[in-house]
């Protein structure tokens, strides 16, 4: 007997709108007025990381690209930096188009930590070169390495919460892992 694998692609559309909408108010209201040591969150780098680790391929390139260019026209940096940059990270987090936030939760994190720490580096330099920033001690230390730490860290409860919400549909009779489970059940007393 096979398993029946149900697709809800409507679920998938459901979890980024709403992803999208929590980091797009967040972003709005608390990115700009939260800043430690120099450095402010993104959430929109968040929601790109977010739907390249569970959805990726194409679905997941076109929403960061989205959420670059409005996070570009939300500041007031060069329009098209952080969308290119998005867009890129957000290619190679989602190159094998599977959801990792299911199979390797800490192995996604450590990817989107590396893309994160990437991606801040090349918008501080690019508004360094854009004469928005000031020395390279002022980029690197005030600005890329407390955003860097910002970001990740409050990364963690948005990968906790979207790895328990099942972003790849219901599967039923199988696993988060894609195996199909195996073995027998023991009922007592029946």
């Amino acid at each position: 007997m096979s398993a029946v694998i149900v697709n809800d692609s409507n679920q998938r559309r459901r979890v980024v709108l709403l992803l999208f909408c929590v980091c797009f108010v967040l972003e709005a209201a608390l990115g700009p007025n939260i800043a430690v040591a120099g450095g402010r969150i993104d959430f929109m780098l968040i929601f790109a990381g977010c739907v390249a680790l569970s959805f990726g391929g194409t679905y997941g390139v076109l929403c960061s690209f989205g959420a670059g260019l409005l996070f570009d026209l939300m500041t007031s940096g060069p329009v098209g930096a952080m969308a290119f940059l998005l867009t890129l990270s957000s290619f190679f987090l989602g190159a094998e188009d599977r959801d990792r936030l299911a199979d390797d939760m800490a192995g996604a994190c450590r990817l989107f930590f590396v893309s994160a720490a990437a991606v801040e580096l090349a918008y501080q330099l690019c508004l360094a070169l854009t004469s928005q920033q000031g020395s390279f001690v002022d980029v690197v230390f005030l600005r890329w390495l407390p955003s860097t730490l910002l970001d990740c860290v409050v990364f963690l409860p948005f990968v906790f919460l979207l790895s328990r919400t099942g972003s790849s549909g219901p599967q039923l009779g199988k696993k988060k892992s894609g195996r199909t489970r195996k073995g027998s059940y023991r009922i007592k007393g029946l």
